[in-house]
């Protein structure tokens, strides 16, 4: 065991007097939340400049070949907890419901209570655990190892978004797949190109991808694909790992309501699994306070908890005045890490995956909830988004409409949408579907139609591969693109996108 860490420990210091090439990324380029480690260096760098500076070097493991990193550190580095049990030799990961075990001398990685086989073990150097890549893909990142496997780069969760990790290694590309299907109905030819996820597949993440200058700010769609993904289709999601808001599910910036965006969903729940729903959104935050826990709703049925405070996302472009009286907390984590009361708020600046919750209604008349006290006394706060009894804050969904394919049956969705355009313009389409159980379907066709007058979802139940549908934005945002090739390109800007990384 001695001569075992005399040779770790001579590793170290060997590698930290090497100068080692950076791979030929232009990091100043690159966009804020693409970081870089490398062998031999204590820091982490983004844009060239460094963010962070671990305790010891990243390790370059010659018999396994791997780059190996401060668990702390990457743990700290995308703000998840860390618990080191130094007489069990383990290291404890926690994100919200997420929760990730590793144990000094073991390949096996427990996520979320299911083992993973992570690509080496890990290891004690100087007291300090170190690990493979395999962590970062695992709490969500998208890693790229240079060919001497001496540095990487990763995206981090952020502004990029992120996703649920199903395995680890890299994304298995034989599980995203292409075809082109043709369909008549009711006299009509429809064509449609479709690019088949099958969410099971090794290292699959499906990831709601922002632009980066926020709400409203489109992006050349070429910039979605920077780092070459499987595949990626136009769309606005909302992803409840990042509270990344979009578009369509009540605007500005703000969480979603009830009283906002369309009731049609498709997601993908915790376990990698895909659903369709139907229904209006309730918001629920979890204060807790001196050991007593407060639920507070907004936008809820029952009419005495009505409204009573707001959520925002960093999307929203507008500063806030809170009155003396008011409150508003900002939450990382469900850790508070900013109180704001009688002065002005930014909500832009806050840092991705933060949200900012501000209560601004007390117990009087018809009101007996109270939000505005919870909030001051606050210790820890988290969110909720309930679709009927589903809670969607630990995956991510699209709410969308109209839907054309509902259980197999084909839908005329756009007749409960009387007064929208999106629903009467004649032009290309796309749509996403599900199937199987396990597998989500970017869909997209060249075929001028009208949601209100063509029933497309007819020719799509033809085909026999989805359970249900639902129509994205068509026209001028119809975007698909598989492995490298866009089968259809937009004809503006592009604010958000949905994307299977590598």
């Amino acid at each position: 065991m001695k001569h075992k860490l005399t040779n770790l420990v001579s590793l170290l210091v060997s590698v930290a007097m090497l100068t080692v090439m950076v791979a030929p990324n232009c990091l100043a380029q690159e966009p804020a939340n693409v970081v870089q480690f490398t062998a031999g260096k204590t820091t982490v760098t983004s844009q060239g400049a460094t963010i962070l500076t671990m305790p010891i070097p990243a390790v370059f493991d010659a018999g396994s070949k791997q780059l190996l990193l401060p668990v702390a550190s990457i743990a700290k580095l995308l703000k998840w907890t860390f618990i080191w049990d130094t007489k069990a030799g383990s290291c404890t990961l926690t994100s919200g419901k997420h929760k990730i075990v590793v144990k000094v001398g073991s390949k096996t990685a427990t996520v979320d209570a299911r083992a993973v086989t992570m690509s080496t073990a890990i290891l004690n150097v100087l007291g300090t655990a170190v690990g493979p890549v395999d962590l970062l893909r695992l709490m969500g990142a998208s890693v790229q190892v240079a060919t001497d496997g001496r540095s990487c780069t990763a995206t981090l969760p952020g502004v990029a978004g992120t996703g649920i990790p199903v395995a680890s290694g890299s994304a298995d590309s034989g599980a995203v797949t292409r075809m082109s299907r043709s369909a008549t109905y009711a006299g009509k030819k429809y064509s449609f190109e479709i690019v088949r996820v099958d969410l099971q597949g090794k290292g699959i993440r499906v990831v709601p991808v922002a632009s980066l200058g926020g709400m409203n700010s489109g992006a050349p769609y070429t910039t979605f694909a920077l780092d070459h993904p499987l595949a990626m289709i136009n769309a606005l999601p909302f992803d409840t790992t990042t509270h990344v808001m979009t578009g369509s599910l009540g605007g500005g910036g703000v969480f979603p309501q009830v009283k906002s965006g369309f009731t049609e969903t498709i997601g993908i729940d915790e376990h990698g699994i895909p659903f369709y729903a139907e229904g209006q959104l309730e918001v629920r935050a979890d204060v807790t306070a001196a050991g007593q826990t407060t639920s507070i709703t907004t936008y809820s049925v029952n009419s005495t908890s009505w409204g009573g405070f707001t959520v925002y996302t960093n999307w929203y472009p507008e500063a806030l005045w809170v009155d003396g009286n008011e409150q508003l907390i900002v939450v990382d984590q469900g850790r508070i890490v900013e109180r704001v009361s009688g002065a002005t708020f930014q909500p832009r600046l806050m840092q991705p995956g933060q949200y900012a919750i501000h209560g601004y209604q007390a117990a009087v008349n018809h009101w007996t909830t109270d939000t505005i006290t919870p909030l001051r006394n606050a210790e820890t706060a988290h969110v909720h988004i309930f679709l009927g009894e589903r809670d969607l804050a630990t995956g991510f969904f699209i709410q969308s409409a109209p839907v054309v394919l509902r259980a197999g049956q084909p839908v005329m969705g756009a007749d409960g949408y009387p007064d929208s355009f999106r629903m009467t313009k004649t032009g290309a389409r796309s749509f996403l579907g599900i199937g199987g159980g396990r597998y989500l379907y970017f869909i997209a066709s060249p075929t001028p139609m009208s949601l209100r007058t063509d029933n497309v979802g007819g020719a799509l139940a033809q085909l026999k591969l989805f359970s249900d549908v639902i129509s994205l934005d068509g026209g001028g945002s119809t975007t698909l693109y598989y492995k490298g090739t866009y089968i259809y390109t937009p004809g503006r800007q592009l604010v958000t996108c949905l994307v299977v990384p590598k």
